[in-house]
């Protein structure tokens, strides 16, 4: 259980790495138990302490992060992007659905409900070519404010507080 959470948390941060270069550091020093332990540490306090701290990072993405893999396939999305070329989430990409759907072990129809939930909140358009979708100027701001959070957390656990 505790390697399925490292795997996570580090596709999460791979992820953060693409937009804040401050973090790649963080991710090649990911093996090392301490970072590892502090950022667990850190993160089960607050959510102790903050129980809607999740609801807030994932409103903007339109709540996909409480749907099983939502925020998998908003990275998978974004991550889209980055591949080709874009600098930053937003912009027409292509993007296989099938493909997206088994390499996150879930079906297609739960990827076709997280894209309509993204659709509806007016973060991804569809185009007229069914292997293509536009990622909107409100998904990059999304993703963006998401791993700001994301960001601040990480760099609260990382940095120790000044004595």
């Amino acid at each position: 259980m505790v390697e399925a959470l490292r795997a996570a948390y580090l596709i999460e941060l791979t992820s953060l790495s693409m937009i804040e270069p401050r973090v790649v550091d963080i991710v090649a020093r990911w093996d090392d138990p301490a970072v590892f332990n502090r950022i667990i540490s850190f993160l089960a306090t607050m959510h102790l302490a903050g129980p809607t701290l999740d609801k807030d990072l994932v409103e903007p993405l339109a709540g996909v992060g409480r749907r099983s893999m939502g925020l998998f396939l908003a990275y998978a999305l974004a991550e889209a992007a980055f591949n080709a070329g874009l600098p930053r989430a937003e912009g027409t990409i292509d993007i296989n659905r099938s493909d997206v759907s088994r390499r996150l072990g879930v079906s297609r129809t739960h990827s076709r409900r997280i894209m309509t939930l993204l659709k509806t909140a007016g973060l991804i358009a569809d185009t007229q070519t069914a292997d293509r979708l536009t990622l909107t100027p409100a998904f990059a701001v999304a993703y963006e404010i998401y791993f700001a959070g994301m960001f601040s957390m990480l760099m609260a656990a990382i940095i120790p507080p000044e004595q």
